[in-house]
């Protein structure tokens, strides 16, 4: 009787902490996208925001490039010119399900190359 009770449970705590440990994985990768591409706008110049989007997605790894919205947004604040990167994914909760829909996102902002 109590394995009744007890299997459920441990059954949906498993599945929760695989899919907070995929959701992590995947800010992580946008994390990282995110923060070497404005790696590279900090040190070349003519870069534009096709080309840092391009170079965002080649760097983004087992996730679906094409389904990231990026945004590159070349801002000046106190004279001092920077490009903030944006790299965000819509990511479904326990998907099988249809449980909530959780937008990740990675971001960075660095001084842009002069």
């Amino acid at each position: 009787m109590q394995v009744g009770i007890a299997l459920p449970v441990m059954i949906l705590a498993i599945i929760g902490l695989l899919e907070f440990g995929r959701v992590l994985w995947v800010r992580s990768t946008l994390q990282f996208a995110a923060e070497e591409t404005a790696r590279q706008a900090m040190i070349s110049t003519g870069w534009n925001s096709a080309s840092l989007t391009a170079l965002l997605r080649s760097r983004i790894v087992g996730v679906d490039p094409a389904a990231v919205q990026v945004a590159v947004t070349p801002e000046t604040v106190g004279g001092v010119a920077f490009v903030a990167i944006s790299a965000s994914l819509p990511q479904q909760l326990v998907s099988y399900l249809g449980i909530n829909v959780v937008t990740v996102r990675g971001y960075a902002r660095v001084p842009a190359a002069t």
